[in-house]
């Protein structure tokens, strides 16, 4: 019986759905072979290159496929625009983010991706542009509050950080890096107390990572308490957080 292109993109989501990527690899390849015209093809081979191989390069001429065959998708667009942002290709990932906008202008993930771009151009009044615009479209999302939070602690608006950093929490309160951020901000306002608590709550969400170690021990030692902070500093490193400096 011969195979047909849908049952090799069937099973290939099958594998996909389980993780084993490079089996779905192959037979999205497969795929791609009988009908190297489908743009649904490229971007689900794309997708695997992006997040599970890491091979950017790939990835690109993947998309770019998926986008040869079918110019009107937004998420082509968009998963190109994440590999270029992965690359440090910052400009190019905002023209592919900004095509994404103009096909589909209601997509809030669209402006929160290209505002992560302009942020690591230091463009910071576009990046909050867009992560607003993200978030006015979706005032539900805790990554989007957290997404802004860590722009406006770049740039040093502690105030608003917190704000963000509050509504996360308030959103999701099971996530640790929300109140590992929070922390943060706490801790460079001098308020040792509440970022030792975050700190704290993000230990006992996941016990197993390093840099809420680390916070911690920084703030057990603008306290004072010098050998609980080494403890806790041994811990991180323990846990292979590298850049521990307790001194």
């Amino acid at each position: 019986m011969e195979v047909s292109f849908e049952d090799k993109m069937v099973e290939g989501k099958k594998f996909d759905d389980v993780s084993d990527y490079n089996t779905a690899e192959m037979i999205y390849t497969e795929a791609i072979e009988l009908n190297p015209n489908s743009d649904e093809a490229y971007f689900q081979r794309g997708r695997i290159y992006l997040f599970d191989f890491r091979d950017y390069e790939k990835a690109e001429i993947d998309f770019s496929k998926a986008i040869q065959f079918d110019p009107n998708k937004d998420w082509y667009y968009k998963m190109r625009g994440d590999v270029y942002f992965s690359m440090k290709q910052y400009e190019n990932a905002i023209a592919d983010y900004t095509k994404s906008i103009q096909i589909n202008p209601m997509g809030p993930e669209f402006y929160f991706v290209r505002g992560n771009a302009y942020m690591e151009l230091g463009r910071y009044d576009a990046a909050v542009a867009d992560m607003t615009r993200a978030i006015r479209l979706n005032p539900y999302s805790d990554s989007y509050y957290n997404g802004r939070s860590l722009l406006y602690i770049r740039m040093k608006n502690l105030g608003r950080a917190l704000f963000d950093c509050n509504r996360a929490v308030e959103l999701e309160s099971e996530e640790p890096l929300y109140y590992e951020t929070r922390a943060w901000v706490y801790f460079e306002l001098k308020n040792y107390q509440k970022a030792l608590l975050d700190f704290n709550r993000a230990v006992k969400i996941d016990p197993e990572h390093g840099s809420y170690y680390y916070g911690r021990g920084k703030c057990f030692r603008e306290l004072g308490e010098n050998e609980t902070a080494d403890a806790d500093f041994a811990t991180a490193k323990k846990l292979g957080f590298v850049e521990v400096n307790a001194e």
